[in-house]
């Protein structure tokens, strides 16, 4: 194993990187419908400024949703209307702007374009020109948002000893009852090694929204799907805290250089992983990451919500404003357990998110810290929780997640999983039991 000094989460570090990387557009449809084509880079340098702006699209439309350049399987036939594109024209041709990207999302149905306005804009005044606008069902800025993590220096798995993580949360006992099997975890980051000899199997569906093809495996997607479900007893690396569970790798982030566990992403990308999670019928949503309060994005994790999906963001290091994922209402936020943040009733769970051992690409294995692997522990043990009472809800598995959580009173603790466990179920003796997954 190898020691690397990388930062993810500082506000220095994110404004440098606005600076190379404003924002990324994502894959779009090959059809009649005339969607723009991918466009990997935008770039911040000649002045631009971009917005996102969504029209009314009833379903009427024959091609795939969230279908991108590159073919990626779709679930549901879904497209921009006649009117839908008319009306985005006419608002290019109103308010002087150049379309740079477009998707019909189904499940808010609307259709979305982000529009570059001319240099020097002023970006508040054109979105409150444009909210009056009958046409525009929603306006608003193009948001950036950061990855949270940084890298530090009875199990066939040689490195088990060495994730004093699992210890912690009590992952041993609890999968006594359960290894998520059947339970469907989708990840929402940059991209993941579906070859590392770790996760082989694990990924049932992969999906690129960040327009470039990814050239190689990512750190940051890669180390958050081992915390996850990196597999057991198969005489390598780590143990995963829900091993049988099933991985969505939604692609909506992109690194900060080659190697670099630094990532980013935007609105338009991560709107349409969150889109892709729901027609995918994911069960448990990983956010990793943290940026802006974004509306857009809070509706879409709303449908999801409604549709019974269990969302799981991590908690940046400081939340002085709103912020998504975590100040979103109902998603289940995550903070490392040693953070000074008061503990609250009914606010964020913790988790150990220091020196925590993981997958880095290429088939290696690394130290990693930050909420990224807080927010991952517990959508694994979301999981192990969905496979042993699949009928339970948000409420349900937040109430016995946030039981078990010691931190509520002591710093350096966590949620416990095994009392978890037999919170939603007293008849579970996760300290006794055998699984039977």
């Amino acid at each position: 194993m190898h020691k690397a000094t990388i930062t993810a989460n500082s506000n220095s570090v994110i404004a440098a990187l606005l600076v190379l990387i404003l924002c990324m557009g994502c894959a779009a449809q090959k059809s009649s419908a005339r969607i723009h084509r991918t466009t990997p880079w935008l770039s911040a340098s000649n002045g631009e400024v971009y917005v996102v702006v969504t029209v009314r699209n009833p379903r009427v439309s024959d091609i795939n949703a969230g279908s991108t350049s590159r073919e990626y399987d779709s679930v549901q036939a879904y497209g921009p209307s006649a009117r839908a594109r008319s009306d985005m024209r006419t608002l290019a041709t109103r308010y002087a702007l150049r379309s740079v990207n477009s998707w019909p999302i189904d499940a808010l149905t609307v259709h979305c374009v982000v529009f570059a306005a001319q240099p020097n804009t002023n970006i508040d005044e054109l979105i409150a020109r444009m909210r009056s606008d009958k046409l525009v069902e929603s306006v608003q800025p193009l948001n950036s948002f950061a990855t949270l993590a940084s890298a530090t220096p009875g199990y066939s798995d040689p490195y088990f000893n060495l994730q004093s993580n699992l210890q912690t949360l009590q992952v041993p006992q609890a999968q006594r009852v359960s290894r998520g099997a059947g339970v469907r975890v989708a990840i929402i980051d940059t991209g993941i090694d579906v070859r590392h000899p770790d996760l082989q199997g694990r990924v049932q569906a992969q999906r690129n929204y960040v327009g470039a093809a990814q050239s190689e495996p990512e750190r940051h997607g890669t180390a958050v799907a081992g915390v996850i479900a990196a597999l057991a007893n198969n005489k390598q690396g780590i143990v995963g805290i829900a091993p049988a569970a099933q991985l969505l790798a939604l692609r909506a982030c992109w690194p900060a250089a080659p190697n670099d566990a630094r990532a980013m992403c935007n609105t338009f990308t991560l709107a349409q992983a969150l889109s892709a999670a729901i027609e995918l019928r994911a069960d448990v949503v990983n956010l990793s990451l943290g940026g802006p309060a974004d509306p857009l994005l809070t509706r879409l994790v709303v449908s999801g919500m409604q549709q019974g999906i269990i969302y799981v963001g991590a908690v940046p290091p400081t939340m002085n404003t709103p912020t998504f994922p975590a100040s979103t209402p109902g998603v289940i936020s995550v903070d490392t357990s040693d953070s000074t943040r008061e503990r609250l009733r009914n606010g964020p769970l913790f988790a150990p998110g220091e020196n925590i051992l993981t997958l880095t690409p290429a088939g290696g294995y690394d130290f990693m810290s930050g909420s990224s692997l807080a927010a991952a522990s517990v959508s694994g043990g979301v999981a192990l929780l969905l496979a042993h009472r699949r009928n339970a809800d948000r409420n349900s598995v937040y109430a016995a997640l946030a039981k078990s959580d010691r931190s509520a009173t002591q710093k350096g603790n966590s949620v416990d999983l095994c009392v978890a466990m037999t919170a939603m179920d007293p008849r579970t003796n996760c300290r006794e039991s055998v699984a039977t997954e």
